[in-house]
């Protein structure tokens, strides 16, 4: 994998003495950046198990800043709340996947994450278990008939469910299916008990609480906020903050390819936010801050395409030869239609003169006039 970018974009703190002197004037965020990197991956210390049926390795990232794709530079100064590096915690990572020795259907599962087969962090063994893709591979089956999906994110602690949205094309010529996350990906029913993700009340759709995971007060929501109730947010100003204008700018989407079932382009966007704990930490705070508060800190969008030129090349050609195989057979089709049809013409009138030209010999001799002989006398 090559050309990765990741782009992060900053919550900066405008009002910080004026919020802490009057109470009631909210805080006045904007977004500052993006500042993107390029993210190159590789894989280390490979290991298959004894059936090859598993293959174990370590994730790492070469991490470039990329000057002209970003809004600014890496001496800006921005006001933020303290959050510690846990982007390349989840990037840099130890994984076991399914090779698809068994079946095609099962390449790329996760089986195992940093030396776990299963998570400890939520109610149930459903939502702790890994179930689906790391993100590269999928059932070619299943892409083709438009089922479901999903893959585990190390950010989110969690499986994401990605639903079919239609059929596309990557670089305008090659076909793929758009998955996307499921709109309820960190909403919550009536009843919170039911939810295995709700470990802490409150429990507020849109706001996905990771700190047992990421042992932080952390809580993870879409970009700007995108779809929280205003109510539960009334510290923060967002006459500075743009709303999302499109699905693309707040869901997570991957284009796969139907035939391979591989991942040739895709876009993971969330915002990492801070949750006080006033209770839990310390027993008083230099700024007026009330327990429960959400902080925005920053806005997390990683994605490419991805393929390097040899793999895209191949997948070129081998969406021409499928065409020509597709397209190709139709073609012959008709054209032995064609030439059936024009047989058969000229059977037809074949047969057609041999019933005009030739009379049956019966017919012959039912039309036929027997004269009968004269009679011969002798004088």
């Amino acid at each position: 994998m090559e050309n990765m970018r990741l782009c992060i974009t900053i919550f900066n703190y405008t009002n910080i003495d004026e919020y802490n002197i009057n109470a009631s004037t909210p805080f006045k965020v904007n977004n500052v950046g993006p500042y993107c990197f390029r993210d190159v991956p590789s894989k280390k210390n490979l290991v298959f198990n004894d059936n090859e049926t598993e293959l174990s390795y370590q994730e790492n990232s070469d991490i470039t800043f990329l000057q002209k794709e970003s809004a600014g530079s890496l001496d800006d100064v921005v006001i933020v709340p303290n959050i510690p590096l846990l982007i390349m915690t989840s990037i840099n990572s130890n994984y076991t996947l399914n090779t698809g020795k068994s079946s095609l259907d099962e390449l790329g599962d996760l089986k195992i994450y940093n030396k776990q087969s299963r998570m400890n962090v939520w109610k149930t063994d459903e939502c702790n278990a890994f179930r689906g893709s790391y993100g590269a591979y999928w059932p070619p089956e299943t892409v083709r008939q438009g089922g479901n999906v999903s893959f585990f994110n190390g950010l989110l602690c969690r499986n994401v469910p990605l639903v079919k949205e239609k059929d596309t094309r990557y670089a305008n010529f090659i076909s793929v299916v758009r998955y996307q996350s499921s709109p309820d990906l960190f909403t919550y029913p009536s009843d919170h008990e039911e939810s295995c993700y709700c470990l802490e009340e409150p429990c507020i759709d849109n706001l996905f609480s990771v700190g047992k995971c990421l042992r932080g007060p952390f809580v993870l929501s879409y970009k700007n906020f995108h779809g929280v109730d205003r109510e539960e947010l009334q510290h923060i100003d967002f006459s500075n903050l743009t709303p999302p204008q499109h699905d693309d700018d707040w869901k997570t989407h991957f284009d796969i390819h139907p035939g391979l079932g591989n991942t040739m382009s895709f876009k993971t966007t969330f915002q990492m936010n801070l949750q006080v704990k006033k209770k839990a930490y310390v027993s008083e705070f230099p700024m007026r801050l009330e327990h429960g508060m959400i902080l925005p800190a920053v806005i997390i969008e990683r994605g490419g395409p991805h393929l390097n030129t040899k793999t895209n090349i191949l997948l070129i050609v081998l969406s021409v030869v499928e065409g020509t195989f597709q397209y190709g057979s139709v073609i012959l089709a008709f054209l032995t239609i064609f030439i059936l049809i024009k047989r058969w013409r000229a059977l037809d009138r074949l047969f057609y003169v041999h019933n005009v030209t030739v009379s049956p010999p019966i017919m012959m001799y039912q039309q036929a006039k027997v004269e009968p002989r004269p009679r011969y006398v002798h004088p």
